[in-house]
C-alpha cells in the first residue's frame, strides 16, 4: 500500500474522530437544551439531536475507513445480502411499533430522537441493499465509495436549501409583479400580506383552519408553489445531489452499474437529512409523526431513483458509450421529481377546495388525478431501483 494512502487514512481517522466526538457532544447538549430554551422550543433539542446523530453516524463510517487504511488493511465490503436486509427490516418494524406505543410526551426527548433518526436511516439502507442485491456482488461499489456518495448527498442539502431560498424570493417577486397586472391582483396581494403579518409578527395570532385553507387555496400561493416545487426545487436538488459522483467518475471511470448505485446513494444521503428534519414537525402527535415518517419512505425511494438515473447517465458518458443518454437521464430525473411535487401540490390544493366547499368538481378531479399520479410514482420508484440494476446485470 502506498505511503500516501496510509497518511490519508490517518488524517481521515483523526478528522472523523473529532467529528464523532462533536456528534456525541451535540447529543449531550440536546439533553439539557429544553431546560435552556423552554418547553415551547423543545423541538430545537430534537433538531440538534438528529443532526448530531447523522454527523456521528457518517463520522463513525469514516473512522473505520481511515483506521483500516492506516493499518494497511483491505477495504470493507458493503453487507449486501438477504440476511442483512431482513435484519434491518425487522429492526425498522420493531422501532416503528415502539414509536407508536410510546406516549407523545416523550417525542421531544433525546431517546426518542434516536428512534426518529433510525426510522429515517434504516429505509435508506434497505433501499441501497435492495438495489445492490439486484446489481449482484460483482458490480457493487466499494464501501468507501458508497460512504463518500452518502456524505456528498448529505453535504449537498445546505447549499441546495440556500439556493432554493433565493429561488423562493425570486418567484415571490415575479409572481407578485405579474399579479399587479391583473384585476384583483393588488387586493389578493394585500390579503396575503395581512395574513403573513398576523402569523409571523410576535405575538403570533392563533392560526385558524379556515384561514390556513384560504391561504393554501389562493391562486397566487398555488402558482408560487408550482413554480418553486415543480421547477426550481428539482433543478437545484438533482444537480446538487450527484456532484460527488461526478468527481468520483472524473478521477476513475466507473462501471455503469457502479455509477447508478453511487448516484442512488447520493440521493439517499440527501433524503436522510431532508427526511429527518422535515418529519420533526410531526413530533408531539403520535399519528402525525407516524404519517410524516411513513411518507418519507416513498420520498426516499424517489430521491434514490432520480439520482441513480443521473449517475447512470454519467456512467455511460465516461464509458464513451451513448453519451446522449446523460442529458436524457437528467431530464428523466427532473421529470420524476417535478411530477412528484406537482402531485403533492395538487393534493394540497384540492383538499383545501373540497374542505371549503368551493370548486368541488375541479377539486375532485384534481384530487383523483394527483392521487393517481402520486401512487404511480410511489410504485415506480422502488421498481426502478430494483429493475434498472437487474437489467444492467443481465445485459453484462
Amino acid at each position: 500500500m502506498r505511503k500516501s494512502k496510509v497518511t490519508w487514512g490517518l488524517v481521515s481517522a483523526v478528522i472523523a474522530g473529532i467529528a464523532l466526538l462533536s456528534g456525541l457532544g451535540g447529543l449531550l447538549i440536546s439533553i439539557f437544551l429544553p431546560r435552556l430554551v423552554g418547553p415551547e422550543q423543545a423541538v430545537l433539542a430534537s433538531l440538534v439531536a438528529v443532526s448530531s446523530l447523522l454527523a456521528g453516524t457518517l463520522a463513525a463510517f469514516w473512522l473505520v475507513i481511515g483506521l483500516r487504511a492506516w493499518r494497511k488493511e483491505p477495504g470493507l465490503a458493503f453487507p449486501v445480502n438477504p440476511r442483512s436486509w431482513g435484519i434491518l427490516l425487522g429492526l425498522w418494524l420493531l422501532l416503528a411499533t415502539l414509536g407508536l406505543l410510546l406516549p407523545a410526551r416523550l417525542h421531544l426527548t433525546m431517546p426518542f430522537a434516536l428512534i426518529h433518526f433510525a426510522m429515517i436511516l434504516l429505509p435508506a439502507l434497505l433501499f441501497l441493499i435492495f438495489a445492490g442485491l439486484a446489481a449482484g456482488r460483482d458490480s457493487l461499489p466499494t464501501f468507501t465509495q458508497l460512504v463518500t456518495a452518502l456524505s456528498g448527498g448529505v453535504a449537498a442539502t445546505l447549499p441546495a436549501f440556500l439556493l432554493e431560498m433565493i429561488g423562493l424570493l425570486l418567484v415571490v417577486v415575479f409572481v407578485g409583479s405579474v399579479a399587479t397586472l391583473f384585476p384583483g391582483g393588488q387586493a389578493e396581494l394585500a390579503k396575503l400580506q395581512s395574513f403573513l403579518q398576523r402569523w409571523v409578527q410576535p405575538p403570533a395570532a392563533p392560526l385558524l383552519e379556515s384561514e390556513l385553507l384560504a391561504f393554501l387555496s389562493s391562486p397566487l400561493i398555488l402558482v408560487m408553489l408550482l413554480l418553486i416545487l415543480t421547477l426550481i426545487t428539482p433543478l437545484i436538488e438533482e444537480f446538487a445531489k450527484v456532484w460527488l459522483v461526478v468527481v468520483l467518475s472524473w478521477r476513475r471511470q466507473l462501471r455503469i452499474t457502479e455509477a447508478f448505485l453511487l448516484g442512488a446513494a447520493s440521493g439517499l444521503g440527501f433524503a436522510i437529512l431532508e427526511g429527518a428534519l422535515n418529519s420533526l414537525m410531526g413530533l408531539g402527535e403520535r399519528w402525525e409523526w407516524a404519517a410524516g415518517v411513513g411518507m418519507r419512505l416513498p420520498a426516499t425511494a424517489m430521491h434514490a431513483l432520480s439520482s441513480g438515473l443521473i449517475g447512470l447517465g454519467w456512467g455511460y458518458f465516461w464509458q464513451r458509450r451513448r453519451r446522449w443518454l446523460l442529458p436524457l437521464t437528467y431530464l428523466s430525473a427532473l421529470l420524476i421529481h417535478g411530477l412528484w411535487n406537482f402531485s403533492t401540490v395538487g393534493l394540497v390544493a384540492s383538499s383545501a377546495w373540497l374542505t371549503q366547499g368551493t370548486l368541488v368538481l375541479p377539486g375532485s378531479l384534481i384530487s383523483l388525478f394527483s392521487g393517481g399520479l402520486l401512487l404511480l410514482l410511489i410504485i415506480l420508484a422502488p421498481l426502478g431501483l430494483f429493475g434498472i440494476p437487474l437489467w444492467l446485470r443481465k445485459r453484462s
